[in-house]
């Protein structure tokens, strides 16, 4: 929630607030497949392995994916502001 705001400005924190405070719940559904998968293997660790692999699946992904794209998004916010005469403009106090 705290990188929401840095990387897509404080007019719309709110709704972005929500929509990632929703994926919590729709993480929250997917308990009961864990569940299942513990009493298949009879151990926990193959959940933990699973948990871990999609973790660093996703950390991966947010750096080979999500810094890029920031990248450009705040190139292409600093470019408009140059356009408009403004100065450099930060990711906080973006429109």
């Amino acid at each position: 929630s705290a990188t929401s705001a840095d990387t897509f400005g404080t007019k719309h924190a709110a709704k972005i607030y929500g929509v990632l405070y929703c994926a919590k719940g729709i993480a929250a559904l997917l308990v009961p497949l864990g569940n299942l998968l513990m009493e298949a293997t009879g151990t926990w660790a193959t959940v933990l392995y699973i948990c871990a692999t999609m973790d660093l699946f996703a950390a991966v992904c947010a750096i080979t994916v999500l810094r890029p794209m920031l990248r450009k998004h705040h190139a292409r916010n600093a470019e408009l502001a140059a356009q408009q005469g403004r100065g450099p403009v930060t990711a906080a106090a973006s429109p």
